[in-house]
């Protein structure tokens, strides 16, 4: 990343470690074998997460733009991290639909925003090179992430693979607000 902005740098990094924590859907999926074993559980949550992720993904869109993308991207990781904590707490169905719900709204706030993000943060002649990074950066973490809370999750169990995303996630969101903030000089970050 060298030749990038600060600012970006700080931006990808704290993504990156944000990441760590964020498990992939199809491990986060096996916490539907808490309320039973109908194998219709998986299916159903999976809709409920995109159907979340659908419903307010436009509406936190605009709020992005009213409001600033940062805070927006920051309430979205605070939703991640409370999802993983209903996960971990609780195993009844009413909370696996919240946990869902959660997850669907952390994707919402974060996955447009975070693209719309960096292409304020560098310019138009290394956009490309810089969502690079950025997808990069997602890719990484979540092979890592996947890779230790599946260990954890075997070996554990998976209330401690929640706790350990959670704790990632809460060191990303607040190296996303130390890292970032200086950047609200810049009259491009918002």
């Amino acid at each position: 990343m060298k030749g990038f902005p600060r600012y970006f740098q700080a931006f990808v990094v704290s993504v990156f470690i944000f990441g760590l924590g964020a498990m992939p859907l199809s491990l986060i999926l096996l916490k539907t074998r808490d309320i039973g074993s109908l194998t219709i559980y998986v299916p159903l949550m999976y809709f409920v997460y995109n159907a979340s992720s659908a419903f307010f993904a436009v509406p936190f869109g605009r709020l992005a733009d009213k409001f600033g993308k940062r805070k927006v991207i920051a309430l979205g990781f605070c939703a991640a991290i409370l999802s993983y904590v209903v996960f971990a707490l609780f195993s009844n169905i009413l909370a696996i639909y919240l946990g869902f719900i959660l997850f669907g709204l952390y994707s919402a706030m974060t996955d447009g925003v975070e693209r719309a993000k960096i292409s304020r943060l560098v310019s138009y002649h290394v956009l490309a090179q810089g969502e690079g990074f950025l997808t990069a950066s997602w890719g990484i973490s979540s092979l890592l992430a996947g890779f230790v809370g599946g260990a954890i999750w075997t070996f554990i169990g998976p209330s401690a693979a929640f706790f350990y995303g959670a704790t990632m996630m809460t060191l990303g969101l607040i190296l996303f607000v130390l890292l970032n903030g200086f950047s609200n000089r810049h009259a491009s970050y918002t």
